[in-house]
């Protein structure tokens, strides 16, 4: 898994999903990185709120910015054991990347996939926060991911992959007192169906905030849209392996 997203939805449309009347403004981050501010939806005095946080979050025993945090080390790691219980958030998203480590390619060669859901467009990645506050001025928010393992039509590519939540689990990993909860939805990739195809490995270059570098590879516009079509058809259910019997 790549330090690297999407969130390319407007700024009214991603409020609308979200049933949220106030949304700062943001400039769509089609290769959103470490250090960008974006947006980040957490809880303040009960209800989601949506704010502009930088990525990269520091520990107090650490100066170094930490971009991300596997949840099966997160009960024993402090502070982020802490933070869990009261500094969750949600990051909006459209996709993310990974880069293909099982092949003989080169590294400028087509290793880089971008991932996406087929059921939906925005979906939201788990993560913590910290705010630093001012008294004259506004708050100053920071967040990092958190990871679990990777799904397993992703395993090709990568053996971590970010949180993934629908919208309609947003309260629940917002406002949960109970860990089980939280944990549970923080497990596998439930009945998503993942679709990832190579990008120009250019959408690392560090600045780079470029639409056309979404594009997949060595496909036109038709046979993108036959390719969505066929995998929309299969029935998920019947064909996704079954982690826990081990079977198909």
């Amino acid at each position: 898994m790549l330090n690297l997203y999407t969130i390319a939805t407007k700024p009214p449309v991603l409020a609308e999903q979200l049933h949220h009347n106030v949304l700062e403004e943001y400039t769509p981050a089609y290769q959103a990185r470490p250090g960008m501010a974006l947006p980040v939806i957490l809880c303040s005095e009960s209800k989601p709120v949506i704010v502009i946080a930088r990525w990269g979050c520091t520990t107090e025993a650490a100066t170094m910015s930490l971009n991300s945090f596997p949840m099966d080390r997160i009960l024993t790691q402090p502070p982020f054991n802490r933070w869990l219980h009261t500094q969750r958030c949600l990051i909006p998203a459209n996709c993310f990347f990974a880069r293909r480590t099982d092949t003989d390619l080169r590294p400028d060669e087509h290793n880089i996939y971008l991932i996406r859901i087929l059921q939906s467009r925005l979906f939201l990645i788990g993560g913590l926060f910290t705010v630093e506050h001012r008294r004259n001025s506004k708050d100053i928010y920071s967040f990092l991911l958190l990871t679990t393992e990777s799904a397993d039509v992703l395993r090709p590519l990568t053996d971590q992959m970010p949180v993934i939540l629908s919208i309609e689990h947003l309260s629940t990993w917002l406002t949960s007192d109970h860990l089980i909860d939280v944990m549970h939805l923080a497990d596998r990739s439930g009945d998503r169906w993942f679709d990832y195809f190579p990008v120009n490995s250019k959408i690392l270059t560090p600045g780079m905030n470029d639409r056309d570098l979404l594009k997949p590879l060595g496909l036109s516009l038709q046979e993108m849209t036959e390719r969505e079509h066929k995998l929309k058809a299969i029935d998920i259910r019947q064909d996704r392996f079954d982690r826990k019997g081990g079977k198909w």
